[in-house]
């Protein structure tokens, strides 16, 4: 009778050789795992995956989205094959707990369909099964969201990097412009940013280089400068496109802990068009590209380094009100990695801004971004709660003042928004207004296709559109 259920293949061999005699040699094939896809809908796929080589034992499914397995190596989605099932009892000899069911995620549903390929995982490692010979179309799917439903504005994996995050957008004479933060070029700090543009915000432009960090030490202070460009936040004002972006600097006095502790600060750069070329604002005063020594214009609260150094100052979001610029970013210096605040000053001068913050109501708040409604008078803020984990969800909030917020409602529950998403944008005119008759567009770094499994900075940049101003 079968060990384990193996199938054995028994191989007589008799040969004489010098009178000796090559007995019969028993050897043990391992089978590869087996299953069926019973049923396929627009919300659920059904079915069972079983290795014979090990009973009792329910073994995964890995889920690949618009790609084989062997592509791109990462899997999607991973579910487990423990569902019960009495009918696979008799056939597998054990507990029969080999069937699954798997909801579709809601932003795999559209008109023109999502490929899907499921392989059955096998239990030793030794060979998986593809369970359909051909992709699995989900086409003519209906999302349930209340808008249209998610789309990739940038992929980093196809175009040579691997993230990007903490968008801004600016719909300028019908062109969407997104700037947003991703992998620098070697050698050229921790972040860079990168553009792309589109006209229906659905087929975009090749990522470029638009603005990058030049990381050095300093020949007076001796301390690391220059070593990031990221968080953007892109406004017109007085005949410039000012997009200002978060850096990184030494700026306490305690070096221990080397370039790890550097702190965000917030610096500026400009352009007369709004696709650049970008000039970052100098110690010098000058407007140079990519120089050695960009200005610190707002720097953390408390400066901190070494054992205490802290995120710092950053993910800012401008907006133009009155001839006026006005600036919200946040700042954790003052109780580090524990209470991170969202501050709020004006100013005239886009390199000038002498006020002191002003705290908002907005505690234990991190990368928001935030537009104007002209018709209300009202500033909108948007920001993901529970970010980089499985239960993301969207909320905004409004304020006359902006600093006091009130009216939180969610846009966006967790169920019905991608798991891990992160650092949010919302599109508006190159003044950080509502573009009036539409929808803005909801933008954010989440995993590749928009996987439940998540690997750190392996991040496209999505959208969707959101009635932000209705969702009351």
């Amino acid at each position: 009778m079968p060990l384990s259920r193996k199938t054995y293949y028994f191989i007589g061999i008799i040969t004489a050789i010098s009178g000796s005699i090559i007995q019969s040699i028993q050897v043990a094939q391992p089978q590869p795992p087996t299953g069926v896809i019973d049923a396929v809908s627009c919300n659920t796929i059904r079915g069972w995956a079983w290795d014979r080589d090990a009973p009792n034992t329910s073994i995964n499914l890995h889920i690949y989205v618009n790609k084989l397995a062997q592509s791109r190596g990462k899997v999607d989605y991973i579910v487990n094959a423990n569902l019960n099932r009495p009918d696979l009892v008799s056939l597998a000899g054990d507990n029969g707990k080999h069937g699954f069911e798997w909801s579709v995620p809601d932003f795999l549903k559209s008109e023109t369909g999502s490929a899907l390929y499921i392989y059955a995982i096998d239990a030793t490692g030794k060979q998986n099964t593809l369970l359909s010979k051909q992709p699995i179309i989900l086409r003519g799917c209906q999302s349930k969201f209340r808008n249209a439903g998610f789309f990739k504005i940038a992929d980093s994996a196809n175009n040579g990097y691997t993230y990007g995050y903490a968008p801004t957008i600016i719909k300028e004479n019908g062109i969407y412009h997104t700037f947003y933060c991703s992998n620098p070029e070697l050698g050229a700090g921790i972040d860079a940013v990168r553009y792309v543009y589109s006209e229906d915000a659905l087929n975009w432009s090749h990522p470029k280089i638009v603005l990058r960090a030049k990381p050095s030490i300093n020949s007076n202070s001796g301390k690391w400068i220059n070593r990031s460009a990221c968080d953007p936040s892109l406004v017109y004002y007085k005949g410039y496109y000012y997009l200002y972006y978060t850096n990184q600097h030494q700026t306490g006095s305690n070096l221990v802990d080397e370039k790890r502790s550097t702190q965000g600060n917030i610096s500026v750069a400009r352009a007369s068009k709004i696709s650049g070329p970008y000039l970052t604002y100098t110690e010098r005063r000058t407007w140079e590209e990519n120089p050695p020594d960009a200005k610190i214009i707002i720097f953390p609260q408390v400066k901190r380094s070494g054992n205490q150094h802290s995120y710092g100052a950053g993910q800012q979001t401008v907006v133009v009100k009155h001839g006026e610029l006005y600036m919200w970013f946040t700042d954790d210096s003052i109780a580090p990695l524990k209470q991170p605040r969202i501050y709020f000053f004006t100013s005239q001068d886009p390199v000038n801004w002498t006020a002191k913050p002003v705290p908002t109501n907005l505690a234990k708040t991190s990368s928001v971004d935030i537009k104007y409604e002209d018709i209300t008078n009202r500033f909108v803020m948007i920001k993901i709660l529970d970010i980089h984990t499985q239960n993301a969800s969207v909320v905004a909030s409004d304020s006359t003042d902006g600093i006091n917020w009130k009216n939180f409602r969610t846009i966006y529950p967790e169920q019905n928004f991608p798991a891990f998403a992160h650092n949010i944008g919302m599109s508006g005119n190159k003044e950080g207004h509502f573009v009036p008759g539409e929808h803005p567009i909801v933008a954010f770094g989440a995993p590749y296709a928009l996987s439940r499994q998540d690997t750190w900075g392996a991040w496209d940049l999505f959208g969707v559109r959101a009635d932000i101003l209705k969702a009351q």
